[in-house]
């Protein structure tokens, strides 16, 4: 699931934009600058939550495979 999201949502954006310059004959940095500011705004924000779910998936995969038993330590708790 965390690759399928990976590729399916989060790459795909960089993706159209590559698909993009290449089509109009522009380096992947320029693309940015040549379509209109509605476009790259409308990007960001569809991207902003797919970057922030990808960050919870993470995190519960993370979960996940750590062993139940271990939790990690307390920065607050000093070694005697």
């Amino acid at each position: 699931m965390l690759i399928s999201f990976l590729c399916c949502r989060v790459l795909l954006f960089p993706y159209l934009y590559w698909a993009y310059g290449r089509h109009a004959g522009l380096p992947l940095l320029a693309v940015p600058l040549a379509i209109p500011a509605h476009v790259n705004l409308g990007a960001a924000l569809l991207l902003a939550p797919q970057l922030y779910w990808f960050f919870l998936i993470c995190r519960g995969a993370c979960r996940l495979f750590r062993p139940r038993g271990s939790t990690p330590p307390s920065p607050c708790q000093t070694q005697d």
